[in-house]
């Protein structure tokens, strides 16, 4: 018999590991989402009222979306 019949200890983790990349992954990516979020709502408390005339979003509208938490979308 061979000594690659049995597989190593490091072998045996790999789906492991391989699960736990992917899972950090995603909160990667969850955490990016939120950060884009939070860099639009900042950019669209900086608009001028004349611009979010031309857009057409009111003062009240853009007040509401600026207050929201990055992880309410």
């Amino acid at each position: 018999m061979t000594s690659n019949a049995h597989p190593t200890r490091n072998a045996a983790l790999l789906p492991r590991a391989i699960g736990l990349m992917a899972m950090v992954m995603a909160l990667v990516q969850v955490a990016e989402t939120w950060s884009q979020r939070r860099r639009s709502r900042i950019a669209l408390a900086r608009l001028s009222p004349r611009l979010l005339d031309d857009i057409g979003i009111a003062d009240a509208a853009r007040d509401e979306e600026c207050r929201r938490r990055a992880w309410r979308s």
